[in-house]
């Protein structure tokens, strides 16, 4: 009988204690939920500005994409040479990367439309390349020096808003392409 009693209030200290847990929770909940609109509230005040300062956004948007994309070709520093030669790549890069290469000659860049389907096609080459790659190695790790810039130029191209913007991307997949045959054969 006495188990009996303790154990009954033992489970009744659980209980009570369990409950007074879930009210302070409870209450943190919230507290973080009114934190949280008071936020959002502030937010959509900063977002209520004028077009000027939507026009700034997007300019700074292009900004950190260009930056982002690293138009300059700044990996040029990076790759190594293979004892002063150039790379053996495998034909299928190779053929990938000249094909990247005539459809921007080929290509006629006139509107924005133009450039997201230049990139599109680009970035089926690019994923050719990638996807049928065999190098190993030293050159394999150098071919993504390579690579990876050529993938975020890509990717910014395919979320570029202007013609002049979209063209400067170009430019620099096509200064990106061309230097490949300098490092790889």
């Amino acid at each position: 009988m006495k188990k009996t009693i303790l154990l009954s209030m033992l489970i009744s200290i659980v209980m009570l204690s369990c409950n007074k847990q879930n009210d302070e929770n409870q209450t943190e909940d919230k507290a973080s939920q009114s934190t949280e609109m008071m936020q959002n509230k502030q937010h959509q005040k900063k977002n209520k500005k004028g077009s000027q300062s939507k026009k700034m956004h997007q300019k700074q948007k292009r900004k950190q994409m260009h930056k982002n994309a690293d138009l300059g070709n700044a990996w040029v520093d990076e790759i190594q040479m293979n004892k002063n030669k150039r790379w053996k790549a495998n034909p299928e890069t190779n053929q990938g990367v000249k094909n990247m290469l005539s459809s921007i000659e080929s290509a006629e860049l006139k509107t924005l439309e133009d450039y997201h389907q230049l990139a599109s096609k680009l970035n089926e080459e690019k994923n050719f390349v990638v996807k049928k790659c065999t190098m190993e190695g030293p050159s394999h790790d150098n071919l993504h020096v390579f690579l990876h810039p050529l993938i975020e130029k890509i990717a910014a191209l395919q979320k570029t808003t202007t013609v002049e913007e979209s063209a400067e991307i170009i430019e620099s997949i096509k200064d990106n392409l061309n230097k490949y045959y300098n490092y790889f054969k």
